[in-house]
């Protein structure tokens, strides 16, 4: 992630392959050295994601084991059910992940954090162009951030991190807002990264946690 901040809040959720199995990592802000248990994956249930348009980029994992001793989600952590465009009560977003911190550089091995502001459907056509901009109505949406090191992006390896907005009606309350999608490369001036909106694929996951 480039131009990011250490972590404050989050129960990160690390998914990556050893000896050709896809485990999880729960509950681990920095994994260098890390000897502690992988959770086996017994499925991962993917909507209908578009390769041409990156619309649907949601997927579900289901770990093959029970709850019993797994880091929870805190209590002050929620799913983003108003949509965006409606909605009055975001406050300060945050992008988390194990990216990169540079273009083509390698991951990092500590979990990171940046501060980001969404942006409207109109301003993301206006800096990305039509073509990497995501469609409307595409379950999709836009942010961008600048702190005091320069811009802040998502990068590599960033992918499926989470999206958090803080509740302007609940001081100690975050919505898991969207998920890092695509970009146009990291941290170039003016290009906002794209995200998939939790909202619009609200009804899915219910229908899926409740199956």
């Amino acid at each position: 992630m480039v131009g990011c901040l250490p972590p404050l809040i989050v129960l990160p959720r690390l998914i990556y392959r050893v000896k050709e199995n896809i485990v999880a990592v729960v509950g681990k802000r920095n994994i260098k050295n890390y000897d502690g248990p992988f959770y086996n994956i017994s499925h991962i249930l993917a909507k209908n994601y578009n390769k041409v348009t990156y619309s649907d980029d949601i997927a579900l994992i289901k770990l093959d084991t029970s709850y019993l001793g797994i880091p929870r989600v805190p209590e002050n952590v929620d799913l983003q059910r108003v949509p965006l465009e409606v909605s009055s009560d975001l406050n300060e977003c945050y992008i988390f992940g194990y990216g990169s911190e540079e273009f083509t550089g390698e991951a990092t091995l500590e979990l990171r954090i940046g501060l980001i502001n969404l942006i409207s459907q109109e301003e993301c056509e206006r800096d990305l162009g039509q073509y990497m901009a995501p469609e409307r109505g595409s379950g999709m949406f836009c942010a961008i951030g600048r702190g005091s090191s320069g811009l802040v992006d998502a990068c590599q390896g960033d992918s499926g991190g989470s999206f958090l907005c803080k509740s302007k009606s609940y001081s100690n309350k975050y919505y898991v807002v969207g998920i890092t999608s695509y970009g146009a490369g990291c941290g170039s001036p003016n290009m906002p990264g794209v995200y998939t909106n939790v909202q619009s694929h609200i009804d899915w996951i219910d229908d899926i946690m409740l199956s």
